[in-house]
């Protein structure tokens, strides 16, 4: 049998048994990544070698010839008297499982599933249940069910062994005290004989004692968690098991509000698995998904849009101005923005109001437009650390001097392996000095600024000057969140519901022809020759003949953990590439402040 339930397919699919078929047909999914870029994801490699040299006794089952010879050598390596063993494969009644980590102590099996998702051994509750210990939090069921499906594959082949499961993860109550950790791991590219396919390997180059010693994971027993829902793993389990078997088929799933954040919901449409779902419903000129917080309106007999979508009415005009109000009847804070939203899009028009000029013409100048890019790793960065804290690493700043002046440019990024936030926030209080107003797209300025200076006060590091303005300005309290502006006071049809900078950038470009003048570097076409976006016409980054997209935050994310920790290490070509991707992004997202600024002011509508 080699058409397996695997713990992958298991967790995609019990959102959505439909998403099983278009998972074994191979259909676009929002989900495919390079395996790379999936590598360094929140520094999850770096977590699973620490978890290898905690248990350094332990096997590991090698996966490269495929599912069949890693079941096959997982039952070798037991037959040999082997009870650790990381990435064993088990095979149960249509059900593949391949397990972080095993653990056989006589006729108990510890089942360890490693997360880089954090934990906090100090938190009270529990940062999984709620207060009385009878529900799981949303967010963590999806991962105390991957563990629920592993545990009941393990209780099918060890009937007379007591299966403990834990999850293994980075515990934010603990700090480092080993510096610059992540030098420590080394990425190996390697590609199997005969396939295309690239897989890569961790090393762990660094003291292992140490590290054993002085690690920051905390091992966390969920089987009170399970037990909430042990009996409805069992029967989702079950039911895909009738999906998948004897021959796949392709499960019958109401459409309901929950389709709006599909994995395969993609933008070439007639290709997706959403597409064959939904059919001529699914792809309307203004979808109901585009409305503001849509898919959260409730009446008073249940969610509206599950309701409209039973009577095939999937278009945002097909709603009436009387359905956008709370469970109550009365108007929301909400509402009022789905009722400008949807007033707007029937008429085609423009939306600004006169309290947006005013707020406009309140500033002081020069205004400084900011946006930074910060990263946070699993592992910590520096020494006395703790997993996920932040990181910054680069700003930009537009500056225009007086009213409708000309701008100019100043950017800072670090591309050394030493930490950076003091250095980056005082490179940026001596750019921007005291005088004028800064302003920012969303609170993470603000966020990022109010952390550097807790750091600051914890390390004892010492800058009068700095500290001054942080705390004496109130910089960090103070910043002007043009995206707030932009949700109260602004609208265009094509920003649809949403008010991301890429959104109003795009709104702003396609109808501003002095925007794109003054802007014309980031003028381009596509292969139609039709005017896109300027983040739509970024080119990616190439290093060794491979694309690396840096279009948004986490893109950038990505790009910096390459730079400084991946297989591009070192490599003063492929980091210089890097590094000018980075740079030409994060200008654009305070060039795209700046152009919208222009709109809203005297070029506005």
């Amino acid at each position: 049998m080699s058409n397996y339930l695997s713990k992958s397919d298991f967790k995609l699919a019990r959102t959505c048994p439909t998403k099983l078929y278009y998972k074994k047909k191979g259909y676009p999914s929002a989900l495919d990544e390079d395996q790379y870029l999936k590598l360094l994801a929140k520094g999850g490699y770096m977590i699973e070698a620490i978890v290898h040299q905690i248990y350094p006794n332990a096997v590991h089952v090698s996966h490269d010839k495929g599912n069949q010879a890693a079941i096959d050598e997982t039952q070798r390596l037991l037959a040999e008297g082997h009870t650790e063993l990381f990435e064993p494969t088990f095979v149960s009644n249509g059900k593949l499982v391949r397990v972080d980590c095993f653990r056989m102590i006589g006729d108990t099996i510890e089942l360890i599933e490693v997360k880089a998702k954090s934990w906090d051994s100090t938190a009270e509750p529990r940062p999984t249940m709620n207060k009385k210990g009878t529900a799981l939090i949303t967010k963590w069921e999806p991962y105390i069910a991957d563990v629920a499906f592993q545990k009941l594959v393990l209780e099918e082949i060890y009937p007379d062994h007591t299966v403990i499961p834990y999850l293994m993860m980075p515990d934010q109550a603990k700090t480092t005290t080993i510096d610059l950790l992540h030098q420590h791991f080394e990425v190996v590219e390697h590609t199997r004989p005969g396939s295309s396919f690239t897989n890569y390997a961790v090393r762990f180059t660094g003291d292992a004692d140490e590290l054993r010693g002085n690690h920051f994971m905390t091992r966390v027993n969920v089987e009170d968690e399970i037990a909430l829902f042990d009996s409805q793993i069992s029967d989702e389990t079950e039911m895909l098991l009738d999906v998948l078997l004897p021959e796949l088929s392709l499960a019958s799933s109401p459409l309901t509000s929950k389709c709006k954040s599909c994995e395969y919901r993609t933008s070439e449409y007639d290709a997706s698995g959403f597409a064959q779902c939904w059919g001529e419903y699914g792809n309307p000129e203004h979808s109901i998904f585009d409305l503001y917080y849509g898919t959260q309106l409730q009446n008073q007999t249940g969610n509206l849009y599950d309701q409209m979508i039973v009577e095939g009415k999937t278009s945002l005009l097909d709603l009436d101005e009387s359905q956008l109000v709370t469970k109550s009847g009365s108007v929301g804070a909400r509402n009022v923005r789905q009722l400008m939203q949807l007033t707007n899009t029937r008429n085609g028009s423009e939306w600004q109001d006169d309290e947006l000029n005013r707020k406009m013409e309140r500033l002081e100048y020069p205004l400084h437009f900011i946006d930074f890019e910060t990263s946070s790793l699993a592992i910590p960065y520096h020494e006395g650390m703790r997993p996920y804290e932040v990181v910054a690493f680069q700003w930009s700043c537009h500056t225009m001097q007086e009213p409708g002046g000309t701008v100019t440019h100043e950017e800072w990024i670090n591309t050394e392996d030493v930490f950076p936030n003091f250095g980056f926030a005082k490179s940026l209080s001596e750019h921007l000095g005291s005088k004028g107003s800064v302003l920012i797209w969303s609170p993470h300025e603000k966020t990022i600024l109010r952390h550097i200076n807790a750091q600051m006060k914890k390390n004892y590091f010492t800058d009068a000057a700095l500290t001054a303005w942080l705390d004496e300005t109130q910089l960090a309290g103070g910043l002007i969140d043009m995206n707030k502006w932009c949700h109260d006071h602004y609208f265009h049809p094509l920003m649809k519901g949403r008010t991301s900078i890429k959104n109003v950038c795009d709104a702003v470009w396609q109808n501003n022809e002095s925007v794109r003048t003054e802007f014309s570097e980031y003028a381009s076409v596509d292969s139609a020759g039709n005017s896109v976006s300027p983040y739509a016409g970024l080119k990616p980054v190439v290093v060794h003949g491979k694309e690396m997209d840096i279009s948004v935050g986490t893109d950038a994310v990505t790009a910096y953990q390459s730079l400084l920790y991946g297989l591009d290490r070192g490599d003063t070509q492929a980091c210089d590439a890097i590094k000018n991707g980075l740079l030409t992004y994060c200008k654009l997202d305070t060039a795209a402040m700046v152009m919208i600024w222009r709109h809203w002011g005297a070029e506005g509508a």
